[in-house]
């Protein structure tokens, strides 16, 4: 009897707690609604109790709006969840023909999988250099140190379109705009070291960049006012062969750096092994669009785990990541290395753990493409069904950290959201989303207010 009346006790305090927590929820989002910020805008909040998977508070949970990068923890959940924390994309050496003594009388075929870590500086594997001690040492120790053919990047025949339909003109030159292909190289940027003028509205000068470009950059740079920061949008479509950049950067700096997206990572990756000390005497550095069917696998390069990728994909926003696991997603359920065979995965797997796919309309996986239109219900499902599964550890761990809750940003143009996971003094652990759509003013601002609600929750 006395078990039963501390159970009935229990529940009555937490439905007490329920209520309060809602009560200020509702408290608190109105305001955020009576403000100015939000006069012409639009808003989407849905906070799940991940104990039980239920809602606690909502407003307009079901909207869609544009997540931005909000949207990555929908790519990364479905990742995780079908290839696991340590799956590892790959990137194969092949050989044809035959040696002769120390010469390959033959090719070298080098077949990327997607693996948008290659030439990366963020592992030490990764590196520009340690790739190119790596192919260099294999080859040696298969006996090869001349090539008397040709060594190929195969960019495959179903890779033809790097760039998600919905990104727009302004994102795609710049370095997170950077499409995503079978073969990928330093997260396929590069970066364009300034020298502004001496006065305002002086011309800048372009000092170098680093790699080299293949192709023409015209340079419309001016100099800005000190402090001003980095105010440059590059403009270059992929595979391109020339482009530009315009705005402003800023009085008294040196060596100024801001950075573009290669509009050529498979040739600018054989541009600098052919220049490089790990180089190896053959007649050319060439693309090749199919594999032979009469060649030898000598190595493999593996990529760090994915648990390893998406830490760095929801840290820094990486978006060349997020396409390239959505590509890979496409090719192993849907047989297309395409981002529309990846997106089409992604909502049929959703659709199965019971989310309605009319709050996933997605054009890509990283949160880019303004045409995205997602729910923050859908966001805090997804999170939620996150918390039970055996990847969590690694799910989490990748949130940032803003505002002491884990949870991840989002920012394009009129655009502010957050969604993530927090256990609160009491214990209880929140799945939560917001979602802000055409606000005025400053975006610092705005953020302060959206914090001062979800504080709530702590």
């Amino acid at each position: 009897m006395v078990r039963y009346w501390l159970l009935a006790l229990s529940v009555f305090i937490n439905c007490i707690a329920a209520a309060q927590l809602q009560q200020q929820l509702q408290q608190a989002t109105q305001k955020l609604l009576n403000d100015a910020q939000l006069s012409n805008g639009s808003l989407s909040f849905c906070v799940l109790d991940v104990a039980t998977q239920q809602q606690v508070f909502g407003h307009q949970p079901k909207l869609g709006l544009a997540p931005a990068s909000s949207l990555k923890v929908v790519t990364t959940a479905t990742a995780l969840a079908n290839l696991g924390s340590n799956f590892t994309f790959t990137t194969s050496i092949y050989t044809q023909g035959q040696l002769q003594q120390n010469t390959l009388v033959g090719n070298v075929y080098i077949v990327g999988n997607g693996d948008p870590s290659v030439g990366s500086w963020r592992w030490k594997h990764t590196t520009t250099d340690s790739i190119f001690a790596r192919v260099q040492q294999k080859l040696h120790t298969k006996g090869i140190y001349t090539i008397k053919g040709t060594i190929y990047v195969v960019e495959q025949q179903y890779d033809y379109q790097p760039i998600p339909d919905g990104w727009i003109w302004y994102d795609i030159g710049n370095y997170y705009g950077a499409g995503s292909y079978s073969f990928n190289w330093r997260e396929n940027q590069y970066d364009i070291i300034l020298q502004p003028g001496t006065k305002v509205g002086d011309s800048v000068r372009i000092q170098t960049t680093e790699p080299s470009i293949i192709g023409t950059l015209h340079n419309k740079l001016t100099t800005g006012p000190a402090g001003s920061g980095d105010n440059t949008s590059t403009y270059w479509t992929p595979k391109a062969n020339s482009g530009f950049i315009e705005g402003t950067a800023p009085l008294g700096e040196k060596n100024f750096t801001v950075s573009g997206s290669l509009p050529h990572p498979a040739l600018t990756f054989l541009q600098q092994w052919q220049k490089s000390k790990f180089s190896l005497a053959a007649n050319g550095y060439a693309i090749s669009d199919k594999l032979p069917t009469d060649v030898k696998l000598i190595d493999t390069l593996a990529s760090p785990t994915l648990a390893a990728l998406s830490y760095w994909f929801m840290q820094k926003s990486i978006n060349l990541y997020g396409e390239a696991f959505t590509k890979y997603l496409g090719q192993q359920y849907n047989k297309q290395f395409r981002t529309d065979a990846g997106i089409a995965f992604i909502k049929s797997f959703w659709k199965q753990q019971q989310i309605d796919v009319n709050e996933l309309k997605i054009q890509d996986g990283s949160g880019l493409s303004p045409q995205n239109r997602v729910s923050s219900n859908a966001l805090a499902q997804v999170l939620a069904y996150a918390t039970q599964q055996s990847w969590y550890s690694d799910f989490y761990n990748a949130l940032p950290l803003y505002n002491g809750m884990r949870m991840k940003s989002g920012t394009i143009g009129g655009s502010k959201a957050f969604a993530g996971i927090h256990t609160n003094k009491q214990g209880k652990t929140y799945a939560f989303a917001i979602i802000i759509n055409n606000y005025n003013g400053s975006p610092k601002s705005l953020v302060e207010k959206m914090y001062q609600l979800l504080n709530v929750l702590k």
